[in-house]
């Protein structure tokens, strides 16, 4: 199969997006399309060759628009990584739970961090997108990085969209920002600035991390709160949609959710993200 590689220096990009799936793909062509000369880095040469041909492996509402206007017009797709990284360097690999531990499973983002530690200068701003237990970023990732330069530029930026309408909510939502120092941050908020409508910037990596992952455990819980409805209703012999649909109406609160399936990569890895967060701390969830 021919490989797509970029040789040299890549002065003509200005970001390189690690990992074209969801997260990559989607924060990619929001920045092509507003102007911003990218990079996207796929491993996997069948994705990469699809992605080049403007085939998008997922449900998402005007991406392949975007992607057929913007290929090799401000959007590079490649499945190599060139010597000498763009200026900003951002994340967004997988972190799939381990079935079997019910840990996080880090292998495909310590292969990206190795990837671009190498490649990386005191100027370059590395940007983590992917959803991360709690300390990830600074006990994993600054070390590697610190490897190549003694002070480097590191910032984490949750992803919050929904599958569907990411391309909206990437200029809507508001943007956490945080790094490791005030150049991070600043990078990273003026980065985010071609894009977005607001940033919000906190204190700390684990801040970050953190709002990541209640906003997808809240979710969680909300939708499987409306199963539980369900199944109650049911047991005492009323109807569930009568029940929430009812309960909801004109009434100031948050909704119920109604029934329905409870899934995706999201929400059924991220509660395990956050327990094994606060089991490293000895806090121990009471269920």
């Amino acid at each position: 199969m021919e490989r797509t590689v970029v040789q040299g220096r890549n002065d003509q990009h200005e970001i390189c997006v690690v990992g074209l799936g969801f997260v990559g793909l989607t924060l990619a062509a929001t920045f092509a399309d507003a102007g911003v000369r990218v990079l996207g880095y796929e491993q996997n040469r069948n994705a990469c060759q699809l992605l080049n041909q403007g085939q998008v492996h997922f449900y998402e509402k005007g991406l392949p628009e975007i992607l057929n206007q913007r290929l090799n017009n401000g959007l590079t797709i490649t499945d190599e990584l060139p010597d000498t990284l763009p200026a900003v360097v951002i994340i967004c690999v997988g972190t799939p739970i381990d079935e079997r531990t019910e840990k996080p499973d880090l292998r495909q983002l310590e292969s990206a961090v190795n990837a671009i530690a190498t490649r990386i200068t005191a100027e370059t701003l590395v940007v983590v997108r992917s959803t991360l237990a709690v300390g990830t970023s600074r006990n994993l990732i600054l070390p590697r990085l610190r490897e190549r330069i003694a002070e480097p530029l590191l910032a984490f930026c949750p992803e919050r969209t929904i599958q569907g309408k990411a391309l909206e909510e990437l200029r809507t939502l508001p943007q956490v920002i945080s790094g490791v120092n005030e150049a991070s941050v600043a990078r990273a908020r003026q980065l985010f600035d071609k894009i977005v409508r607001q940033t919000l910037t906190v204190t700390s990596l684990e801040t970050a991390e953190m709002i990541k992952l209640i906003c997808n455990c809240h979710t969680d819980l909300i939708y499987g709160f409306g199963n539980q409805v369900a199944l109650m209703a049911n047991a005492l012999g009323v109807d569930a949609q009568e029940v929430i649909t009812t309960a909801n109406l004109n009434y100031p609160r948050p909704d119920l959710s109604k029934p329905g399936f409870v899934g995706g990569s999201c929400l059924s890895k991220d509660p395990y993200l956050l327990i094994y967060s606060t089991q490293q701390h000895n806090y121990t969830h009471r269920w």
